[in-house]
C-alpha cells in the first residue's frame, strides 16, 4: 500500500483559524444564492454559528463544517486551504498552533509521535497524549520551535514531569496509516512499512527512552522492555534498517513488587557503527533537536569505539606528547609561544599536553607561560 504524507484540513478533526479573505469569499458565494439562515439549513451548523464565524475576525470553525461549506458552494477546498493560518485541538485547550495546510508529515513529525512508544501514554483516539520524563525540556523546545507555543506540562504527586503532545501529530499519523484507533503496538507495526527516515526517527525515540548506552567499553546498546511483543517489533525495525542485533533474551528483574520477567535486545557493534552514521545524516538534514537528546553524548562516545576514532584520537595525542618531549629535552626551557612556533600545535591542545607532562613531573612551570624540562 502506497503511503501518502500530505495532510489536507478535512483529513483530521480539528478547529481552524482562517484569514478574513476566506470569510469574504464564503460570504460573497452565499449571498449570490442564499440568505445565511437558508444556507445553514443545508449544513450541520446553525445559522448563529455560521453568522458568528463570518462576521467575527477571531471566530474559528471545525474542519468538517468548513469542508461542508466549500462542497455545498462548489468552492475548491484545495485552493482555499492556503488561507488557514492556525490549528486548535478539539479537546477544549485554547492553544492555537501555527500549522498551515496542506501539511506534509515528515520524519520530524514522526520523532514527536514516537515519544509515546517509550515513556509516553495516549488515548486510543489520539486526543490525549503525554511524554513522561525527569527532563522534558528537549521535547518542550522542539514543540516550541515547530508550533510556536509553550507546550503544557506539569509535575504529578510523585514529582515526575509530564508534557502534553498535541493531538495533531497523533491524528496525522493515524490518517497516514489509515488507522482510527491508534496504540503503541500499531505505531510499531505500521511503521515497518514506512520509508527509512521515518523508521529511524522511531528508533531514535525508543533508544532515548528505553536504551542503555555504556560508552566506557565495547558493550552493546541494550533495549529493555517487559512487553515481548513490542520488543519483537523493535527487532524487526532494526533488521529493516540493517542494524545488527542479538536475539531477544529474557531475564528476571527483582523489583519492588517481586520477580518480574523482562526482555532485552542488544544492538551490536556493527549495528552501532551504521546507526551512528545514519543519526549524523538524520541530524544534518533535520537538525539536532530531532535526534538523540540526553543520551546523545554517551552514544557517540560508544560509536567512536566502533569506528576506531577514539583509538585514533589517543594515538594522535601520544604522538604530540612525544614530539613535545623531544623538543623540550633539547633546549630545557621554553615559553608557550616558542613551542607553538616550533611544533605548530594548536594552543588549546598544547595546553592540555603540557598539563599532562607537568602532572607526570617531566616539566615545571617556572613562570607565566614558561616551562622547563626537569625529568632525567
Amino acid at each position: 500500500m502506497k503511503v501518502h504524507f500530505k495532510i489536507n484540513f478535512w483529513d483530521i478533526k480539528c478547529i481552524v483559524k482562517v484569514e478574513v479573505t476566506l470569510k469574504d469569499i464564503i460570504r460573497k458565494a452565499i449571498e449570490k444564492k442564499y440568505s445565511i439562515n437558508n444556507f445553514s439549513k443545508k449544513l450541520s451548523i446553525s445559522s448563529m454559528s455560521l453568522y458568528q464565524f463570518l462576521n467575527n475576525k477571531r471566530s474559528m470553525i471545525r474542519t468538517k463544517h468548513l469542508y461542508e461549506i466549500c462542497s455545498t458552494l462548489k468552492l475548491d477546498p484545495q485552493k482555499l486551504q492556503k488561507y488557514i493560518i492556525g490549528y486548535k485541538d478539539t479537546n477544549g485547550r485554547n492553544i492555537i498552533y501555527k500549522i498551515h495546510f496542506p501539511y506534509r508529515f515528515t520524519p520530524k513529525d514522526m520523532r514527536v509521535v514516537a515519544c509515546v512508544v517509550g515513556d509516553g501514554t495516549m488515548s486510543r483516539n489520539g486526543i490525549s497524549a503525554r511524554w513522561i520524563q525527569k527532563d522534558i525540556l528537549p521535547l518542550a523546545h522542539l514543540l516550541k520551535n515547530k508550533l510556536g507555543y509553550n507546550p503544557e506540562s506539569y509535575t504529578d504527586i510523585n514529582y515526575i514531569n509530564q508534557i502534553s503532545i498535541p493531538s495533531f501529530f497523533i491524528k496525522s499519523f493515524s490518517h497516514i496509516i489509515k488507522e482510527k484507533d491508534l496504540s503503541k503496538k500499531k505505531i510499531l507495526e505500521r511503521s515497518l512499512k514506512l520509508p527509512e527516515k521515518f523508521k529511524l526517527a522511531l528508533l531514535i525515540a525508543i533508544i532515548e527512552d528505553e536504551g542503555n548506552v555504556f560508552y566506557r567499553s565495547h558493550h552493546p546498546i541494550s533495549i529493555r522492555m517487559s512487553n515481548l511483543e513490542y520488543l519483537n517489533y523493535i527487532k524487526k525495525l532494526c533488521d529493516s534498517l540493517n542494524y545488527k542485533t542479538s536475539e531477544i533474551t529474557m531475564y528476571s528483574n527483582f523489583a519492588t513488587f517481586g520477580n518480574n520477567k523482562m526482555y532485552s535486545l542488544h544492538i551490536l557493534s556493527d549495528g552501532i557503527k551504521k546507526l551512528g552514521y545514519d543519526i549524523l545524516e538524520f541530524e544534518n538534514k533535520y537538525g539536532k533537536r530531532y535526534g538523540l537528546w540526553k543520551k546523545r553524548e554517551n552514544f557517540f562516545k560508544r560509536w567512536r569505539l566502533c569506528t576506531n576514532q577514539w583509538a585514533e584520537k589517543i594515538r594522535s595525542g601520544r604522538n604530540l606528547t612525544k614530539e613535545l618531549v623531544i623538543v623540550m629535552k633539547s633546549e630545557r626551557r621554553f615559553t608557550i609561544s616558542e613551542l607553538r612556533k616550533i611544533t605548530g600545535i594548536n594552543r588549546r591542545i598544547l595546553d592540555s599536553r603540557l598539563k599532562i607532562l607537568k602532572n607526570k613531573r617531566y616539566i615545571n612551570r617556572i613562570g607565566r607561560g614558561e616551562y622547563s624540562w626537569v625529568h632525567r
